[in-house]
């Protein structure tokens, strides 16, 4: 056999043999402080979602206390564009600096939770 096709026969073989060791070992899980580090950004997300979400519904009460005009009625069209402005207020004020502190409180309760039963790390 010519050496350039022992040669190039042993990395044919060489390649087929790494390719079946990459097929049974699938990707390394993440190690505990990335997943960790997942675990409180959904947390931050779901707490911040919960306020806007809160604040849309008291939105929305504080909405049908006013009276409507005897002169100007209201359509779907300004139902709808009332609820979808009510929604982004109250998602830019859970993401922005006008919080109320909701979802610091229910963070900080839950992450205390989670850290006694080993899901969080509490820093």
């Amino acid at each position: 056999m010519d050496p350039i096709d022992l040669k190039s026969s042993m990395v044919s073989q060489t390649s087929r043999t790494h390719q079946k060791v990459a097929d049974h070992n699938p990707e390394p899980e993440s190690c505990p402080s990335d997943r960790i580090k997942d675990d409180q950004h959904r947390l931050d997300k779901a707490c911040a979602d919960f306020e806007a979400l809160f604040v849309q519904q008291l939105f929305k009460a504080m909405r049908a206390t006013v009276p409507e005009s005897p002169f100007l009625g209201r359509g779907p069209a300004e139902d709808l564009y009332t609820s979808l402005l009510d929604q982004q207020v109250a998602q830019e004020m859970a993401q922005g600096g006008g919080r109320l502190g909701l979802a610091d409180q229910i963070r900080n309760k839950l992450t205390h939770y989670l850290a006694l039963r080993g899901g969080l790390d509490t820093k």
